[in-house]
């Protein structure tokens, strides 16, 4: 499948991530991003994630780790996964109103 996607020939910018993540704590942040998830599940575009609960955490839970790198923490979910290849995993959901 071929993308019609632009990406700067340098690829997406780097920048210095903010530091919000020493002020949270992990436990924290993977309270929050729950809370969302929670929220996300209730919402038009709950058909975009898991409908069984455990799953739903289990998918929080990464997200919470890729948020703690973004927000100056240790880089949890690439020591785990790998990088996040969010443009390929995202592909699958139309982008409309």
């Amino acid at each position: 499948m071929q993308s019609n996607l632009y990406t700067p020939p340098p690829g997406p910018p780097q920048t210095s991530p903010p530091q919000i993540f020493a002020k949270v704590g992990l436990q924290a942040l993977y309270a929050m991003v729950w809370i969302q998830y929670q929220e996300l599940s209730r919402s038009n575009i709950a058909h975009m994630f898991p409908t069984d609960e455990d799953e739903l955490r289990a998918a929080s839970q990464r997200n919470a780790e890729f948020m703690c790198g973004i927000l100056g923490g240790p880089k949890i979910y690439q020591q785990k996964y790998g990088p996040p290849q969010m443009r390929r995993r995202h592909m699958p959901f139309a982008i409309d109103e």
